[in-house]
């Protein structure tokens, strides 16, 4: 995609899980909350016609229990479950100020 979304979503950045409609839910180990903030751990960009932008997050490994979880084959989808870009927002770095006046998420 853009490079925008490179850089939305890079290793160390904040996100908040936005959306969790339905995934991959019985089919890993464990999935994101609505509402909790996340740190990004690895980003994968996607190809042309191929998988989405996904990440993976610090806090939680979600692990397949099923094979099906997987869109294909490749070596990009395999092992631990990509979590798609379009259930997170990207958050902003705060001051201080910002912070203590904002309505924080709850923390992962």
């Amino acid at each position: 995609m853009s490079s925008r979304i490179l850089s939305a979503y890079h290793p160390g950045k904040h996100v908040a899980c936005i959306s969790n409609r339905k995934w991959a839910r019985s089919k890993v180990t464990a999935l994101p909350e609505i509402g909790k903030v996340y740190t990004v751990r690895d980003f994968y960009r996607g190809s042309p016609g191929g998988p989405i932008e996904a990440i993976r997050l610090v806090e939680m490994r979600c692990e397949p229990i099923d094979e099906s979880v997987y869109c294909c084959q490749k070596p990009c989808c395999l092992g631990e479950y990509w979590l798609p870009v379009t259930h997170f927002r990207p958050l902003k770095k705060l001051s201080v100020k910002e912070f203590t006046e904002a309505d924080t998420l709850e923390p992962a």
